[in-house]
């Protein structure tokens, strides 16, 4: 899932942590504090361990949100479809989960104080500079983790990071390696270059009429145009259905006073525990002891949190853990808070994370709010909802009349919708619904295109369908001439202008070789003319078209000639005079030292990929639809 952005780490662990809380806060809820992720489907099997169907829609999720902060309003609905990205972000998490299992089978592992120390110093946890277990909780939740089974995500995400640097470190460039390569990037050339524009060789190189009918009737496979249909389409839409619904003020009002008349004031409790821990091998029961002894004893207990709680995140803030509306902590310990009164210490509470002392801190109960503050919030709801119910209502008789329809203006007519009739339709589709790929790929379809039956309901989105019908079919065909005048005589045009420079550039060379200078000749014909000398490869000062084209000249006397056609039209003559390599005792440490490093990086790179293929091909894959 964040294969990507590993390739910028600039540290094993705040890079991590990073990548994983800058998901967009927009995924889903979470079960409790202390429990493990909720059970789900499973979307794939790697090596007996699974991926989850809940982790599977968080890096969709997370692709999905890049894509929207890279393009926004640009962006086709179609690139945010789940289905879209099913495929491709799982593949991701096969690779991820198989990095995991090889760096844990190899030994690689991080402590839990390396993680809690990570957590502590994580600005994106912190309120005016201290660590703050409410906001922390709240930013998990938002990304649909728990404490413990962040932690466990933290922990894969740093072993497979290890292990990749590990491989990385393998890499390596021996000197003559190195040698070699600075030798070849250091040959230099030296190149005069003539430019002869396009614009001198332009009059009369328009070809007449009988060039142009020739053209087309002799190359007139190279102007057929596509294949062609006009189509019908309707569409059933929420949002359309919307705009015709009319929802009263004393709607809204009887939905509030239904609301308020139900309304569980979402009472929070703001609790603080101090922690012992179930490790695996047990409670410690002497330490469950002694802290309830010093509680018992009138000792603080944001003293006694702070010193003894294995929690160590909310230690440091007297074990507060913020507020709870009763669904946030295990079962038991919700229960427990439920019993208590402000400032009340409870007795031992035993959870699958261990002991707890609870406080209960503050008791927060808000009122319901007024008709005013949510009305218009209300009347969006119904007006949705209402269009919600019709569209689950019309959409059996939308299947069924489009169905048996030989018109769809029959099914527009019955449903009282809108019926689109396109102009000449190619593959290449239209504005609008006629341009989303699942719309024009039923379109073209057999079944639509050629057997002139309407379409099945296409799904466009969770609330759109539409059904498309052919009502005529144009075959591809050869363009009329005047439809391709236009592209012919250009392209003709162009082809004499071109022919005409390189007899031009032809003529130049010739008087070079029978010595007269490059320079002297372009001069007498009003060309523009340059010179260059000991031009490496990589010089950004030259253009890179032509400096690419000097370098691809394999002289065998000199000089030596090359035509150059440039993308505005223009022809350079280019004039190779010499090439000067390098000596191997010239090449410098600190070249040596810049190139080794990538050289390595590559290498690495390649070595790690190499590593994915092979884990990927031993194991044991299963991936559930």
């Amino acid at each position: 899932m964040i294969q990507s952005f590993r390739n910028k780490l600039q540290g094993i662990f705040a890079v991590v942590l990073v990548v994983l809380i800058s998901i967009p806060f927009v995924l889903f809820g979470v079960d409790s504090l202390f429990t493990s992720d909720s059970n789900q489907g499973e979307a794939a099997q790697v090596d007996g361990e699974a991926i989850t169907e809940v982790e599977l829609n968080r890096g969709i999720a997370m692709q999905k949100q890049q894509m929207i902060n890279r393009f926004g309003d640009q962006l086709p609905a179609e690139f945010l479809t789940d289905d879209r990205w099913r495929a491709p972000v799982l593949e991701q998490l096969i690779d991820q989960k198989l990095q995991i299992i090889a760096a844990k089978d190899s030994g690689v592992a991080v402590s839990d104080a390396r993680i809690d120390q990570m957590l502590l110093a994580e600005e994106a946890f912190k309120i005016d500079g201290k660590f703050s277990p409410q906001l922390y909780r709240q930013r998990l939740a938002s990304l649909g983790y728990t404490p413990t089974s962040y932690k466990t995500i933290l922990k894969d995400e740093l072993v497979a990071v290890q292990m990749r640097q590990g491989i990385g470190l393998t890499a390596f460039a021996t000197d003559s390696e190195l040698t070699s390569s600075l030798v070849r990037a250091g040959q230099t050339r030296d190149f005069y270059f003539a430019t002869l524009p396009k614009a001198s060789f332009a009059e009369g190189a328009e070809p007449d009429q009988a060039a142009v009918e020739a053209e087309y009737n002799d190359n007139s496979a190279q102007y057929m145009g596509p294949e062609q249909v006009i189509t019908q389409l309707v569409a059933l839409d929420v949002n359309e259905l919307a705009k015709n619904i009319e929802i009263s003020e004393e709607e809204v009002r009887a939905q509030h006073e239904q609301e308020i008349s139900v309304f569980e004031g979402s009472e929070r409790r703001r609790a603080a525990h101090i922690l012992v821990e179930d490790l695996g091998d047990g409670i410690d029961q002497a330490k469950v002891d002694e802290i309830a002894a010093k509680l018992a004893a009138g000792e603080a207990f944001e003293a006694v949190a702070e010193a003894m709680s294995d929690d160590i995140l909310s230690a440091e803030q007297g074990g507060d853990l913020g507020f709870t509306d009763g669904a946030t902590f295990p079962e038991a310990f919700e229960e427990a808070l439920a019993s208590m009164a402000e400032g009340e210490v409870s007795a031992a509470v035993t959870t699958e994370a261990g002991v707890h002392f609870i406080k209960l801190l503050e008791i927060d109960a808000p009122q319901p709010p007024s008709f005013d503050s949510v009305k218009d919030e209300i009347h969006e709801r119904l007006v949705q909802d209402k269009a919600l119910a019709e569209f689950e209502e019309l959409t059996l008789s939308f299947e069924e009349l489009a169905y048996n329809a030989e018109d769809l203006s029959e099914v527009a007519d019955e449903l009282g919708l809108e019926l689109q009739t396109s102009d000449w339709l190619s593959r290449s589709g239209a504005a609008g619904l006629l341009g989303n790929p699942k719309v024009l790929e039923a379109v073209f379809s057999e079944q639509v295109m050629k057997d002139r039956q309407a379409s099945d309901p296409i799904e466009v989105s969770e609330n759109q369908l539409a059904v498309v019908k052919v009502t005529d079919y144009k075959a591809p065909a050869v363009k009329p001439l005047a439809d391709v005048e236009a592209e012919i005589k250009l392209k003709l045009t162009n082809a004499t202008i071109i022919a005409r420079q390189q007899e031009a550039a032809g003529s130049l060379q010739a008087e070079v070789s029978a010595g007269t200078d490059l320079e002297a000749a372009a001069k007498a014909k009003g060309y523009d003319w340059n010179v260059v000398i000991a031009s490496r490869k990589d010089n950004f000062q030259v253009e890179q078209q032509l400096l690419k084209s000097v370098f691809a000249i394999k002289p065998t006397s000199y000089p030596a000639f090359e035509q150059l056609s440039l993308v505005n039209g223009d022809m350079q003559l280019i004039q190779l005079n010499g090439v000067t390599e390098l000596a191997a005792s010239e090449v410098k440490a600190s070249d040596k030292e810049q190139l080794s490093a990538q050289i390595e990086q590559a290498e690495a790179a390649r070595d790690f990929a190499s590593f994915q293929d092979q884990l990927k091909a031993d194991a044991k894959i299963e991936i559930f639809n």
